[in-house]
């Protein structure tokens, strides 16, 4: 992550080499985050495109004690994917039925950061096999809530049912991958 950091830093310098060396690096992850949001190759190039350019211009305000590297920039990349889906009028077009499992392992590859810490490598594969260990209902709540940021009412109307219900979902599915993650 300390590479990251100094590609972000000097990149917030301006310095173009930097640039080029974190989108080599990190460009496919970020297009695999957006890929899953947009389901379309080319609009999902579209989100990468804009986040970099975000990236670019926003680098001096990336602060390293509130997040990694590839939290921010994953968090920029979502929500250029949330707008692209908004300007669009398809964000709650019920396109998320459910991930298939090639989306689910997809996402799974996607989460899984290049850590150089064997602890948060860890926390990583711990988070995984938790994950994986809730029902279908709270694993898809707890991933469009907290992994593409979409609310309660979008999830309720997404999956055809009540915005309590939708509540109780990432109410337990939280709760069950903190007991999960404590074991």
């Amino acid at each position: 992550m300390t590479d990251l950091i100094n590609l972000l830093q000097r990149v917030a310098l301006d310095d173009q080499i930097a640039f080029a060396k974190l989108y080599q690096q990190c460009a496919p992850k970020l297009n695999g985050i957006a890929r899953l949001m947009v389901r379309d190759a080319e609009k999902a190039n579209e989100v990468l495109h804009d986040a970099f350019m975000q990236i670019w211009k926003n680098a001096d305000e990336y602060q390293e004690h509130k997040s990694e590297p590839m939290t921010w920039m994953s968090s920029i990349v979502k929500f250029r994917a949330l707008d692209l889906l908004r300007k669009q009028g398809r964000r709650l077009e019920g396109r998320f039925n459910r991930l298939s499992d090639e989306e689910y392992l997809e996402l799974e590859n996607t989460l899984h950061w290049q850590k150089e810490n064997t602890n948060t490598a860890t926390l990583s594969l711990g988070m995984q096999t938790c994950l994986s260990q809730l029902s279908g209902d709270q694993k898809d709540a707890v991933i469009f809530a907290y992994l593409y940021g979409y609310s309660r009412e979008d999830i309720a109307h997404i999956f055809t049912t009540s915005v309590n219900t939708v509540k109780s979902w990432l109410h337990r599915g939280v709760r069950n991958l903190q007991q999960c993650l404590t074991q």
